[in-house]
């Protein structure tokens, strides 16, 4: 069953391998990053990448709505 899930350190060394892993599983992936354009290259097959900015959670909270994990 396809999962909707959220990644924080997606691009390190571990994240990166598990964005991979959840993708080729068929799982929706949502990369919350400081660097979103970096995450959209390293990530083309990610549903989104939102940036992310502890002191604005305005702008990435509402992403937290309706995921899996």
């Amino acid at each position: 069953m396809k999962k909707r899930i959220v990644i924080t350190g997606a691009t390190g060394l571990i994240g990166k391998k598990l964005v991979n892993a959840l993708t080729n599983h068929g799982d929706e992936v949502i990369v919350f990053s400081r660097n979103a354009g970096k995450a959209k290259s390293i990530f083309p097959m990610a549903v989104e990448c939102v940036e992310w900015d502890y002191e604005r959670p305005e702008q990435w909270k509402p992403k937290l709505e309706n995921v899996d994990a």
